[in-house]
């Protein structure tokens, strides 16, 4: 495996521990310190984005919902989310598995999540995204397949880089595609399903989430015009994963 191929690899999992690449890693200096240099960043973007979670979380939302007025909301539905998972997850096992679950999730709303995500990591996938330039299908079920889930050739021919990353829900991929109007990231959140698409800014960008059979997606662009030039392409694109492949 020469070196290009090795950063590919590294690029699609930074953990990467096929026979290939520890072979690769033991022949070749460069390619042991470009492992390195990958789990780095990866600890150090995990760790950017664990959140201590305060002791009193529960004690203060179910004070705060009784007086606390709604403020004008951001994204649709933003604030309500958050709370009806709260409110049927307290039903279903009472207190304390809420405040557990509170513990285990350091988002207060997706748009909390992509803006943490895009600060970590979005400057990073969009550099890797201009180097490496195109990825191969077996780098994209590589990491698709854990979630279930491939990408079909129309979509395969537009990304440009893709990653495991962490997702408010568990792992999921973020990417990178190429489209006529230039570079978008995109962020699929297998195991964050959301009703009906959002809409918001983060930094002078527009997001959109849409939800997919399996999940959704966050699609970060320059304009509402840009992604919703794509989101067919996406919304279509990422579908489970069938047994021929």
């Amino acid at each position: 495996m020469n070196f290009s191929s090795f950063k590919q690899w590294l690029g699609a999992d930074p953990y990467a521990r096929e026979p290939e690449t520890i072979q690769a890693g033991k022949n070749d200096p460069s390619s042991a310190a470009a492992a390195r240099e990958a789990e780095d960043f990866e600890s150090k973007l995990e760790n950017a984005l664990r959140v201590e979670t305060p002791e009193n979380l529960l004690a203060s939302i179910l004070a705060s919902t009784a007086t606390e007025k709604p403020a004008k909301p951001v994204i649709q539905a933003r604030g309500r989310w958050i709370l009806a998972l709260a409110a049927s997850a307290f039903m279903a096992v009472g207190a304390a598995s809420v405040l557990l679950w509170y513990q285990q999730h350091t988002y207060s709303s997706v748009e909390d999540y992509v803006y943490k995500h895009m600060q970590a990591d979005g400057e990073h996938v969009l550099a890797q995204a201009d180097i490496q330039g195109g990825v191969t299908r077996t780098q994209v079920n590589q990491v698709l397949q854990p979630f279930s889930a491939t990408v079909n050739a129309d979509l395969l021919a537009s990304i440009k880089f893709i990653k495991t990353c962490p997702t408010p829900n568990g792992k999921g991929a973020h990417f990178s595609i190429f489209t006529a109007n230039g570079p978008m990231t995109v962020i699929f959140m297998p195991q964050t399903p959301t009703v009906g698409a959002t809409q918001f800014t983060i930094e002078n960008q527009r997001v959109h989430v849409i939800p997919l059979e399996q999940g959704s997606i966050a699609i970060v662009g320059n304009s509402d015009q840009q992604i919703n030039a794509v989101t067919p392409l996406l919304a279509s694109g990422i579908t489970a994963l069938r047994t021929d492949i």
